[in-house]
């Protein structure tokens, strides 16, 4: 997916790497909390956020 590593949980990706980013799905309990992180940013290739993913 994008060209990059990812690792997969049940069929869904949950991690993976791009470059030097980091890309997380913390799931939506996690999602606010996980953007808290210091560097922690929202995923966006294309000037829209995807959804549950985080860099």
């Amino acid at each position: 997916m994008f060209g990059s590593a990812c690792f997969l949980v049940g069929g869904n990706m949950a991690v993976g790497v791009t470059g030097s980013n980091l890309m997380v799905r913390p799931g939506p309990e996690n999602f606010e909390d996980a953007l808290t992180r210091p560097h922690a940013r929202p995923m966006d290739f294309t000037g829209h956020p995807m959804k549950g993913f985080v860099f």
